[in-house]
């Protein structure tokens, strides 16, 4: 089930303000899907910066937070695309998502997501007056 939420913000750039917009939501107990857009004039100013690369020679990434667990794990994405579905390790956490630009190790932030909750993967029963959990096999 994907739950809609259309986050917008406007960050101010290198002098000049930009408007992106990404939205994360969660499919199932272990999938996040995200979607983006940003103007086209924010790769001009990118090139503009003397970050060492130029946009073409940086990669587009995804940084992954978990509020929960207090973690995050960075993954490169392509950058014709504009959406992405990913796995995550844990459910019953809350995430977020931030988009940038990888050059080596080093993440440029973009923008950032609204915060995600994924429902546990398990369910509960009552039985004998005890609560029990049941993993529920997702394949």
């Amino acid at each position: 089930m994907l739950l809609w939420y259309k986050y917008t913000q406007s960050y101010l750039f290198w002098g000049k303000n930009h408007m992106l917009e990404i939205t994360l939501m969660y499919k199932d107990s272990t999938t996040l899907y995200t979607y983006w857009e940003f103007d086209k004039e924010l790769q001009e100013d990118f090139d503009k910066q003397d970050f060492g690369l130029t946009w073409n020679e940086s990669r587009l990434a995804l940084k992954v937070i978990n509020l929960s667990c207090n973690y995050n794990f960075i993954l490169p994405i392509n950058d014709l695309t504009n959406q992405w579905y990913f796995s995550v390790p844990h459910s019953n956490s809350s995430y977020r998502v931030e988009i940038g630009r990888l050059i080596g190790d080093k993440f440029i932030k973009f923008s950032e997501s609204n915060d995600c909750y994924i429902p546990t993967a398990c369910y509960l029963y009552k039985s004998n007056n005890k609560i029990e959990f049941n993993n529920i096999n997702l394949m």
